[in-house]
């Protein structure tokens, strides 16, 4: 009986190796990455506005204007702001969109850098076209426009146009004639106040002036161009600057001062609120840090009647203060 259980052993293995000698294993398979998968959602629980948008952004996205399947896709992530499948699709939209800026920007700036402002112009409208929201092509633009602007004032004869300026606001008066150089400031001042760039027109403007400051039609632009930078710092919360700018624009004769008027003392009021508010918050600390801040706060708005109370309650403790030291030394 020990025999026969040797036998079948015997047996048994010979069948393994005849197995393993006729059938070689199966090569080993490589590893696959793991793909997620994003389960969308059933078509019939999608409403109208979403089955379009999705479709809109599809075939957007399959035309290649990416900017625009972007705006598909937000849309569809304020309808459904926990979508895992909105939001891949958007993620993946923007991806794309960052490639391609980053790709049309680079050739942009080495055209720019090459002094080939045309071909540097179109550039970087063509990354405006995959992404107008761009901030540093459209600052490229305007910056090239600048450029492009004043180059062609300059390279040619001088030729004066003020039509938006009556007649009687022009530089007839002036007692010395303007020179090439400086109708060529007039002009580009003028050009760019036009394009909305007060900063550069204010600067050729100023220069103008400085020789031809009799010139009543330039000293109204550069009057708008300040009273308009007054209002861009206003809103920029830079209250001083803008105070300063609307100042300038009244000494120069605004062409509005009722209006002018009522923005200085906006702006007027504002900065009283602001540094009586400092000095209430630095009297715990220093008397006389409190009593600067409301006299400036006074400076900026004389009616501002809780720091000139302040002012003088601050006042009276440190002149009290200073007697009884004084007081004690003695």
């Amino acid at each position: 009986m020990r025999a026969n259980r040797a036998a079948r052993a015997i047996a048994c293995i010979a069948a393994l190796v005849a197995a393993c000698a006729s059938s070689p294993p199966p090569p080993e398979r490589p590893q696959q990455p793991t793909v997620y998968t994003v389960v969308e959602p059933p078509a019939a629980s999608l409403t109208e506005l979403e089955r379009n948008y999705r479709e809109r952004a599809a075939a957007l996205a399959r035309d290649g204007r990416w900017a625009e399947a972007r705006s598909a896709w937000e849309v569809l992530l304020l309808v459904e702001p926990d979508s895992p499948s909105y939001r891949q699709q958007y993620e993946l939209t923007q991806t794309r969109i960052a490639e391609l800026v980053a790709e049309r920007l680079k050739a942009a700036d080495k055209a720019r850098q090459a002094g080939e402002i045309e071909q540097a112009t179109l550039a970087y409208l063509r990354v405006l076209s995959v992404d107008p929201r761009d901030a540093a092509a459209a600052r490229a633009l305007r910056e090239l426009e600048v450029e492009r602007v004043k180059r062609a004032y300059l390279s040619r004869p001088p030729r004066v146009v003020l039509a938006n300026r009556s007649p009687e606001r022009n530089g007839a008066k002036n007692s010395v004639a303007p020179s090439a150089n400086d109708l060529s400031d007039l002009e580009l001042g003028v050009m760019l106040f036009r394009q909305g760039d007060y900063a550069g027109s204010a600067q050729n403007l100023e220069k103008y002036l400085q020789k031809h400051a009799r010139d009543e039609s330039a000293r109204g632009y550069l009057a708008d161009a300040y009273y308009h930078l007054g209002l861009a710092a206003q809103q920029k919360g830079r209250k001083e600057e803008a105070l300063g700018y609307l100042e300038k624009a009244q000494r120069l004769g605004y062409s509005d001062p009722a209006e002018l008027t009522k923005a200085i003392r906006s702006v007027r009021q504002a900065l009283g609120e602001e540094y009586y508010r400092l000095g209430v918050q630095a009297f715990g600390s220093s008397i006389d840090r409190a009593i600067s801040l409301w006299e400036r706060s006074v400076y900026f708005d004389p009616g501002q009647t809780q720091a000139q109370l302040r002012l003088q309650q601050a006042r009276r403790a440190r002149e009290t203060m200073r007697s009884i030291e004084k007081s004690d030394k003695d």
